[in-house]
């Protein structure tokens, strides 16, 4: 009788799972209730400081929240795109948002930016050549570019290389292999837009502390003489949990002191390069 009474939550448990599978089928063809939180309380409150007639979301992560709290006020919404996925897949899977008044604006006409603008219906989705910060446009004076070089120790014809890894971060491995190359024989800087990729930069003075790398002021240094890598920090913008982010005025000047940009295809990116007038390798890795 023990033995029976033991297996009953067991079969139970089951039936709990088997339905539990069959009912998450559904679940996602059914909008999800809006919840309240303390982001949402603390976007309502710049609303009503701001009074705002539209507002203009360029963070997808964050568009759920805002398209919530504007539709309560009944405020028109614009996403516009930053990158050539338009992320409203990731963001909505195959519900749209309830919001009557939104639109989405795309990086571009290709297909990858179309496609991932479902659920959204087409009548809602506006396609641009993308979107530019406005202090991208601010041009930097030549007295600071000057002083800018001078503070990297560069020379008046010595390049500089931006890399970029994006807002989430990430690794390439390029800046260490010209520190170490043996056949790299001209002057050049290369400066790294980390983003979030906070790991990444750390591990930089952990190679200083085991001998690899040397640190010569702000800058780090391999076995090639020639090659000087920075990682840039925005004392206004960089936090203790991500130092190496960089606003847009910052970043502005990096873009003017550059000659040549590398970076991951991200629509703004590009626009902005274009902006800059700079040349743009693109990591397809």
């Amino acid at each position: 009788a023990k033995k029976q009474l033991f297996i009953l939550p067991r079969i139970f448990k089951w039936f709990e799972n088997f339905f539990g599978a069959i009912f998450s089928i559904f679940k996602s063809k059914r909008a999800e209730a809006p919840v309240d939180s303390y982001e949402k309380e603390l976007l309502r409150k710049r609303i009503l400081m701001e009074n705002p007639d539209q507002i203009f979301a360029f963070y997808h992560m964050d568009l759920k929240a805002v398209l919530e709290v504007a539709e309560e006020m009944r405020l028109p919404v614009t996403y516009i795109a930053t990158d050539l996925n338009t992320k409203m897949e990731e963001l909505f899977g195959d519900i749209p948002p309830s919001h009557p008044n939104f639109t989405v604006v795309t990086a571009s006409n290709l297909p990858i930016s179309l496609k991932t603008a479902n659920p959204i219906h087409n009548s809602r989705v506006k396609v641009s050549s993308g979107a530019a910060r406005p202090l991208i446009y601010k041009k930097t004076e030549e007295a600071e570019i000057e002083k800018m070089r001078k503070e990297r120790n560069l020379g008046k014809d010595d390049p500089v290389v931006m890399f970029m890894a994006g807002g989430n971060g990430g690794h390439f491995p390029f800046p260490e292999a010209l520190a170490f190359s043996k056949t790299w024989d001209k002057r050049i800087h290369l400066s790294l837009i980390l983003g979030a990729s906070t790991e990444f930069g750390k591990r930089f003075d952990k190679l200083v502390k085991e001998g690899i790398l040397k640190k010569e002021g702000a800058y780090y240094k391999g076995a090639n003489p020639h090659v000087t890598i920075e990682l840039v920090k925005d004392p206004a913008a960089g936090t203790p949990t991500c130092p190496y982010f960089v606003g847009e005025g910052e970043l502005s000047k990096m873009y003017d002191l550059c000659d040549v940009v590398f970076s991951k295809p991200g629509g703004s990116t590009i626009v902005e390069t274009q902006i800059k007038n700079k040349v743009l390798l693109i990591d397809h890795r």
